[in-house]
């Protein structure tokens, strides 16, 4: 976050803080500590990235989500989501406490590599291969090998298995590889699941910041963006018309032309001073309701 006069922030976990933004899920030792700063007065600000309101399960740090997030819910005097799909979404479960809309900011920003990649014939999916948004994917990723490309996985390897399809393409994700991984390819191929437009246009983000024309398959966030941005071409809805993104994102012209669009519109959106502007109106506000100045 950008240094604001009058503001000290910090990551992890700091006594006495006037507000507390707990992102996601916490352990239990944390739940404990911001259930008592709320005793103290502090304001307690839960942001939500992920439906762990609606999809019960265990994390990797063996949480049970649903339970996690009912309990954090029940503290926060108010929410932070990346969408309007999702504020609307999490509704429900708020006791209409305040949801701010605030954008998920850039990842990768350590490695970030904005030049434009060369066109292939290889490309790429990444993310989580646990979610809706892989299985979405794949009768795209077979029609983009039917194309005649190859297809490279950037993800764990440990949740495909042997018997996978695509087990000895897949790319061991890590944070401090993956863009140089990502941008081994000529465009990366992001399909979303029933729920994405409730989701962030993260994926979006990090393909296109990193120099990789990303085509979009079916509804989402991400689709909507690239369409307001008038590059209706990469959007594709089944994947015997994959072919034409293909084509769109391969010319050379085009491809330049879309990722350079795409950058200036995520460097609006997703700049420091922007986003921090928007956390500060939303914790300064957030304050005031629950009684402090």
């Amino acid at each position: 976050m950008c240094e604001v006069p009058g503001i000290s922030a910090g990551l992890g976990w700091c006594d006495h803080a006037d507000v507390y933004v707990v992102v996601q899920l916490c352990s239990d030792r944390t739940l404990a500590r911001l259930e008592q700063a709320k005793r103290n007065g502090s304001t307690i600000i839960y942001c939500v990235c992920d439906r762990h309101f609606a999809d019960g399960g265990v994390s990797v740090a063996g949480v049970q989500t649903e339970w996690r997030f009912r309990q954090l819910a029940e503290i926060a005097h108010a929410f932070i989501v990346p969408t309007t799909g999702m504020a609307e979404a999490l509704k429900p479960y708020t006791n209409e406490r305040q949801i701010f809309v605030v954008p998920d900011w850039k990842d990768y920003v350590d490695f970030e590599d904005r030049g434009l990649v060369e066109p292939s014939s290889v490309a790429a999916w990444f993310g989580n291969a646990g979610t809706g948004n892989y299985h979405a994917a794949e009768p795209y990723l077979v029609a983009a090998e039917d194309l005649g490309f190859e297809v490279r996985l950037i993800s764990n390897a440990a949740s495909f298995g042997p018997q996978h399809r695509y087990y000895d393409r897949v790319l061991q994700w890590r944070y401090e590889t993956f863009v140089a991984d990502l941008r081994e390819s000529s465009f990366s191929i992001i399909a979303f699941d029933r729920f994405e437009r409730q989701k962030s246009s993260n994926r979006l983000a990090a393909s296109v910041m990193n120099g990789v024309p990303a085509i979009l398959c079916g509804e989402g966030e991400s689709a909507q963006t690239v369409l307001d941005l008038g590059f209706r071409e990469v959007v594709v809805r089944k994947p015997f018309a994959l072919h034409t993104a293909i084509d769109a994102v391969q010319d050379p012209i085009y491809r330049a032309r879309y990722v350079s669009a795409a950058q200036s519109h995520f460097d609006n959106l997703l700049n420091e001073q922007n986003l921090t502007q928007k956390y500060i109106l939303a914790i300064n506000d957030a304050r005031y309701k629950n009684g402090n100045t």
